[in-house]
């Protein structure tokens, strides 16, 4: 992921290989009193409280947002009539709302977003996410749409 990310956004090859080697090809090994392990891989991906997490994170949470934001989009986001423009989605820290004017433009939404985590290599934790849709006419009624993502359908947001 951090190859690609940097790559799209067009860092010089020497700052993309230097961050790289902060997170790649890690390993360790145990050591007791009575013996020492094997050296082996892990990943743990960007460590969290680390100074260039943040500016990490917000590369990729960036290009999901164009990803998002492509012309042929333009056109199917939630109008408001307060102004011109068509809200399709918003994100603060790692949340996002993906917002469209049809379950089935929303269901679109849901599949370019698992296009781009399934490319950046992270997880949907679809149990944390939540749908909503609205019938204005004639009942005015919230109801599940039913979207999925990551093949999994996304849970209601239930009315208490």
């Amino acid at each position: 992921m951090l190859k690609g990310t940097v790559g799209c956004m067009r860092l010089c090859f020497a700052i993309s290989e230097v961050v790289r080697d902060l997170y790649d090809g890690l390993s360790a090994s145990v050591n007791t009193r009575s013996c020492t392990t094997n050296s082996f891989s892990y990943r743990v991906g960007v460590f969290q409280g680390d100074p260039l997490s943040v500016a990490i994170f917000n590369s990729v949470a960036s290009l999901l947002c164009d990803s998002i934001n492509v012309p042929a989009n333009r056109h199917h986001g939630y109008p408001f009539s307060t102004c011109n423009e068509k809200n399709r989605y918003s994100a603060v820290a790692d949340d996002a709302v993906l917002v469209g004017n049809t379950v089935s433009f929303c269901q679109s939404l849901c599949q370019q977003t698992d296009e781009f985590l399934s490319w950046s290599k992270i997880e949907a934790k679809v149990p944390k996410c939540r749908a909503m849709a609205y019938h204005s006419r004639p009942s005015g009624e919230f109801y599940d749409p039913e979207i999925k993502l990551a093949e999994e359908v996304v849970p209601f947001v239930e009315r208490h």
